[in-house]
């Protein structure tokens, strides 16, 4: 599967296809020339890629979810070097949650949610990874951030707009290559 370019009066556009190939040999048994067809596959792709996004998104908050976040931050770990690389996980739990669903509503409850998610993505970069993980936690794989000082920075940050939305949270932190190689490792390291 490939992606073409397509030329028309609007211009250039990518569209997906299927190249169906087939060797065809000569005498020598040496493959002489190909043989077969492009198939356009382009709405059928799309929409692969639409119901892989949905699979791997939280539709309250359009985090990623569990799933999603933990198969993007181990495929960043799988390429990482820890002589070149240092990336942060951040694990954030939402405090009282229950209380706060129980006294308030399960609505209320969505709401806190979406403004936790909305206070992550403000503060950390465009280039980090967010998920929600279930229920009430929360988590940020900073991709290359180096200095300690600007991650406490923004970690301070992140607690002062949760706090001025009337929000308390606990977090922890794992750093890779110090605290684990692997999303389990680095998991767990910031749950503690």
């Amino acid at each position: 599967e490939v992606r073409l370019t397509r030329s028309d009066e609007h211009g250039h556009s990518l569209f997906w296809t299927r190249f169906l190939l087939t060797s065809i040999f000569n005498v020598q048994g040496k493959v002489e020339r190909l043989a077969g067809r492009i198939q356009d596959i382009h709405e059928e792709k799309v929409e692969s890629l639409r119901l892989i996004g949905l699979s791997q998104t939280d539709s309250l908050t359009t985090l990623m979810n569990r799933r999603g976040f933990q198969a993007s931050v181990s495929r960043i770990l799988d390429i990482a070097s820890g002589a070149l690389n240092r990336h942060v996980l951040v694990m954030l739990d939402a405090d009282d949650f229950k209380l706060i669903n129980d006294t308030y509503g399960h609505m209320h409850g969505d709401q806190v949610l979406s403004r936790i998610a909305e206070h992550m993505r403000r503060t950390f970069r465009i280039t980090d990874l967010f998920g929600r993980l279930g229920g009430d936690e929360f988590a940020a794989f900073l991709v290359n951030f180096q200095d300690e000082g600007v991650i406490r920075k923004k970690i301070e940050e992140l607690l002062a707009r949760l706090r001025e939305d009337g929000l308390s949270c606990s977090m922890g932190i794992a750093m890779f290559p110090e605290h684990g190689s692997t999303f389990q490792q680095l998991y767990q390291g910031a749950d503690i």
